[in-house]
């Protein structure tokens, strides 16, 4: 198992790298994939899903992801289970990040990539979970949410948009994720670096 995965890195890894418009990894709380906004009460179990969105060069389906999801409060008891279909499950999405590898194309529009289950012992404060790259990217030039595509012998890997999640509040949510000093820089940029 642990070889094919290695394998599907290793020809990603030859392929030229690109983005695709439109595709990403978001995390959800439904399986149908369309709410990202929700409560997560206290004593109370809540499903959350990780599912990827492939589009364009993805159409096709994909074998495999990497990527992770800040801002899971460390003291919740979260059990974090891959899709049953893979046969690669390296590394934690909510602990530094993850690789998932499945060893037949998986077929959009969905693709659940992972299902997290929470238990918050106390009241939840409002936070947005965010789809970030891998922590430590198996390609250090390639550093973005991924997706690999089943392009069959050749497997290409994207980079793809991570999306946030709301708990909690009211925001707007399912929208592209950054990292907090990506958007401090950008708004530096402008002159607007108030938080």
């Amino acid at each position: 198992m642990r070889n094919t995965f290695m394998l599907v890195l290793a020809l990603a890894a030859l392929v030229p790298r690109s983005a695709t418009a439109g595709s990403s990894i978001g995390v959800y709380f439904n399986e149908e994939a369309y709410v990202c906004d929700g409560i997560i009460p206290p004593l109370t179990f809540v499903d959350l899903y990780v599912v990827a969105k492939p589009t364009s060069e993805l159409s096709q389906g994909l074998t495999g992801a990497e990527f992770r999801i800040e801002s899971f409060d460390p003291d919740w008891i979260t059990v974090v289970t891959p899709n049953p279909f893979s046969n690669v499950a390296i590394g934690n999405p909510i602990a530094g990040g993850c690789n998932i590898a499945f060893s037949s194309c998986q077929a959009p529009p969905n693709v659940l990539l992972y299902t997290i289950r929470v238990l918050a012992l106390m009241t939840v404060s409002p936070r947005v979970l965010a789809v970030l790259p891998h922590s430590t990217p198996t390609d250090p030039n390639f550093v973005c949410p991924i997706l690999v595509n089943c392009s069959a012998p050749v497997f290409s890997k994207f980079c793809v948009e991570g999306l946030t999640a709301c708990i909690n509040r009211t925001q707007t949510c399912c929208i592209l994720a950054t990292e907090p000093s990506t958007w401090t820089q950008v708004k530096s940029l402008y002159g607007t670096a108030r938080e």
